[in-house]
């Protein structure tokens, strides 16, 4: 298949995520005044249906999403610390001084009059994502990348290998590390 011009090959991306021809159309460029006939035209193209098959069997394509960048946003959730949204324990950050990364972490804020000293006062909540459950999907999108570049991970054969290659391997020739209080008498 030749390569298709940009505003076709915008237009096939734009028609994956509208399902609409003229309003794709109009968002790859072309001009409003024809867009249905002109969308309808398009998806008629041999090429233009080639790239829309393709498009469809890689969903994240689409929507340029990569592993990478869904395991950034998980990682954002994951590591998010609350103590970044405040000055104190008691008073919150500006929006605009918390950092980018715990932002993206917080699925709500809610912002609930309550009566203090007889004043009504605003309590602003801030819910994070769940952080387990981040850990969690990392953990097995983790998982999942080690057994595609090591079909063998995780299996019996590969425990002597993975004893002699990693030096964090817990082995019987490791030494106990055995902590005292010093505050109990023996």
């Amino acid at each position: 298949m030749e390569k298709l011009s940009e505003e076709k090959e915008r237009f096939c991306r734009e028609y994956l995520l509208c399902m609409d021809a003229g309003r794709a159309t109009v968002a790859a460029g072309y001009s409003a005044d024809a867009a249905g006939a002109v969308g309808k035209a398009l998806l008629e193209e041999p090429g233009v249906a080639q790239r829309l098959d393709e498009l469809r069997a890689n969903p994240g394509e689409v929507c340029a999403l990569s592993e990478a960048m869904l395991m950034n946003e998980l990682k954002k959730i994951a590591f998010a610390n609350i103590a970044d949204t405040r000055t104190n324990w008691a008073d919150l950050k500006d929006l605009h001084d918390v950092p980018d990364d715990v932002l993206a972490a917080i699925s709500e804020i809610v912002s609930e009059p309550k009566m203090v000293d007889g004043c009504r006062e605003a309590v602003v909540k801030i819910k994070f994502y769940d952080k387990m459950d981040a850990i969690v999907r990392l953990s097995k999108m983790l998982l999942e990348n080690s057994k595609v570049q090591n079909p063998s991970f995780g299996r019996a054969q590969d425990d002597k290998k993975a004893k002699e290659q990693n030096p964090f391997y817990p082995s019987a020739q490791m030494p106990q590390v055995v902590i005292m209080n010093p505050h109990k008498s023996s």
